[in-house]
């Protein structure tokens, strides 16, 4: 036997009536019976949802009406339904007798099918998988609904767990648990969870959470799509500022005003350079301009939510955060760095697998200002990338004197010059890399003095020079040779940036 309220309640079947008498929601129901007539009540039996077709509905008049309801109470009916009836409300004496005998009376609304009607009634009674299937139906069409409509995902979820009868969570599955993943562009943006039941009912409610993800992942992309909509509006014309020669960049001021884009205040800029977007994608070039403007949108937020005004733009695959003052800021780029720390950490965060070098420039006034920020970060970049440094921010103005090896390293030529010729150490690792660099520059920077290279790296002079012989063997180097000894030098320098 099922409760008449739990039938009644269920949600594919609440939609599908109108209440207008309750009194028998707390009575046992196990089957549903159709009439083609009111006669046929006398025969009913009292665990019976009766419902009456349209034929038989209309001929009841208002005493008609009255009658049924005394019928249904000497077969102690527990519920009636009313196919086509309009009227709001129960005649006040048929009201009283469904009330003195605990009948529930329902309108069933206009246009709803009476046969899957009895059947979802059939299966709310019998529970089970037909149960199921049957509100994962109803399940599936809210969804179907919401896909095209314009539903919040919280909405979605509150109603699809109605439906269901099963509450859905919004978090990542523990053990025992069923669990659908949200991913929006190639992240992971939610988990929806279900607990589990080890029988077949898990398959069913899996489609419908899976279903559910699907949707959820289309509201959120539609969502981010028409945010982002004025943010990269304005990032195309922060990209063609930075890319233009001065005199097209001050033809693009007046559309930078209109589209609020900062440039008539103190501008510090972030660069952030991805390393291996090809091999997370696999060398799929779309892939990697899609998932460089997903870390892009991400480093963003990231930024945003430790304050100031900030927007983005491109230059290649970097992504360029522009943070915009009013007034001159009191600590040139020391805030600026703190932020750009926080944002690699949380970009690190979201995608581990991504290297990124990074780069901060000063603060300068106007549009020829971004642009000289928007250099130094790049060359902050470029000394992250010298010094094999990834995920750390490097600040242009924190480089004092070694300015100048960046702009050495910055020309290509200098660059495959220095790769070139410290090849066979990088491929000692890591941290051996680092000790023979150490150990040369150490070297190269007292020529005349063994003892305080030694010093100066804690170890014995007879120990340096045997590690020092041994290095320039290796890079087949002649250590009496001033140009390979400078060469060497320079490159040593550019590493230990």
């Amino acid at each position: 036997m099922t409760q008449l309220r739990a039938v009644m309640e269920a949600p594919h079947i609440a939609r599908a009536v109108r209440v207008l008498c309750a009194a028998g929601h707390d009575r046992d129901v196990s089957r549903v019976v159709l009439l083609e007539d009111a006669h046929g009540l006398v025969g009913a039996s009292s665990d019976s949802i009766v419902i009456l077709t349209t034929a038989a509905s209309r001929d009841l008049a208002r005493y008609g009406l009255v009658m049924a309801v005394r019928r249904a109470a000497t077969r102690s009916i527990p519920a009636l339904c009313l196919t086509d009836f309009n009227d709001q409300n129960l005649p006040s004496t048929a009201r009283d007798l469904a009330i003195h005998y605990g009948i529930t009376v329902v309108a069933i609304s206009p246009g709803v099918d009476l046969a899957q009607l009895i059947t979802a009634a059939h299966d709310e009674m019998l529970g089970g998988v037909g149960r199921l299937l049957a509100r994962a139906g109803a399940a599936s069409e809210t969804l179907n609904r919401a896909d095209v409509e314009e539903s919040s995902v919280s909405d979605v979820v509150a109603t699809v767990s109605d439906e269901l009868g099963i509450r859905i969570t919004a978090r990542a599955p523990a053990a025992g648990e069923l669990g659908a993943q949200v991913i929006v562009d190639g992240t992971d943006e939610a988990w929806f969870t279900v607990p589990a039941t080890r029988s077949s009912d898990d398959v069913i409610t899996s489609l419908v959470l899976n279903r559910l993800a699907q949707v959820a992942e289309h509201q959120m992309i539609a969502a981010r799509r028409a945010s982002q909509r004025p943010i990269l509006s304005r990032a195309a014309v922060l990209s063609e500022l930075l890319l233009t020669d001065a005199d097209n960049a001050e033809r693009l001021v007046p559309r930078a005003r209109r589209l609020g884009v900062p440039i008539d205040g103190w501008l510090t800029v972030i660069r952030l350079e991805f390393d291996n977007l090809g091999r997370l994608t696999r060398g799929d070039e779309v892939l990697s301009h899609e998932l460089a403007l997903t870390v892009a949108a991400h480093a963003l937020d990231a930024a945003t939510r430790h304050g100031g005004s900030w927007h983005r733009a491109a230059v290649g695959s970097a992504a360029i955060l522009v943070r915009a003052d009013r007034t001159e800021p009191k600590s040139m780029v020391g805030e600026v760095t703190e932020v750009a720390r926080a944002v690699i950490a949380d970009v690190k965060a979201k995608f581990p697998d991504l290297v990124t070098y990074c780069g901060v420039g000063g603060s300068y006034l106007g549009i020829s200002g971004m642009r000289t920020s928007a250099a130094e970060a790049s060359a902050g970049a470029t000394a992250a990338r010298a010094a094999k440094q990834p995920d750390r921010p490097f600040a242009y103005f924190g480089l004092g004197f070694r300015r100048m090896l960046l702009q050495f390293y910055a020309l290509e030529g200098s660059r495959a010059m220095i790769d070139h010729l410290l090849e066979a150490i990088d491929r000692l690792g890591p941290r051996k890399s680092r000790e023979a660099i150490r150990t040369l520059e150490a070297f190269l920077n007292h020529p005349h003095s063994p003892s305080r290279a030694a010093a100066e790296l804690g170890l014995h002079r007879n120990t340096v020079a045997y590690r020092v012989r041994q290095l320039f063997e290796f890079l087949e180097l002649d250590p009496e040779d001033p140009e390979h000894r400078l060469m060497l030098q320079l490159a040593c320098r550019v590493r230990s940036l």
